[in-house]
């Protein structure tokens, strides 16, 4: 084979490889990525966020927290179910700041959406793979006195 043909080739593999990996990748969605929030003893707050069902088909998502600030979350749903015919579901969690954080710097919560399968949230065990989004909580605890970014 000449140069051409297998730079042709090569190419066409490519473009099938992307369109496969661009495709899979559309079950489930979150907005916003991000919310920051500057530090203030004793916050308390709500937050909302939308959870997308960016693929139109029945499916239930598991919510959790992780990260430094996950004591001081507190999600209103933990589990919810996406009809086809739903698009998207707000929802909406707790902020209880402490009075004071031992560290300066920026301190983190991790809201997690992690779609399961229907007949996983019925049994008790799952095993293979799923999709999940994150939207971040950023707290900024201000440094005493003078600073460098």
């Amino acid at each position: 084979m000449n140069k051409k043909i297998k730079l042709g080739l090569v190419f066409i593999l490519i473009i099938i490889i992307i369109s496969i990996f661009t495709n899979s990748v559309d079950a489930i969605g979150i907005s916003p990525g991000r919310k920051t929030l500057d530090f203030e003893p004793g916050l308390k707050t709500s937050v909302d966020y939308t959870i997308f069902n960016d693929e139109a088909k029945d499916m239930k998502v598991l919510i959790y927290v992780e990260g430094e600030l996950n004591n001081s979350i507190a999600l209103h749903d933990n589990l919810i179910e996406f009809k086809a015919s739903e698009t998207s579901k707000t929802l909406k969690y707790d902020i209880n700041l402490p009075l004071e954080f031992k560290e300066p710097g920026t301190h983190e919560a991790k809201i997690i959406a992690r779609e399961i399968p229907i007949s996983a949230a019925h049994e008790g065990t799952y095993v293979g793979a799923s999709a999940a989004v994150v939207t971040q909580l950023y707290v900024l605890v201000p440094y005493p006195g003078k600073y460098a970014e």
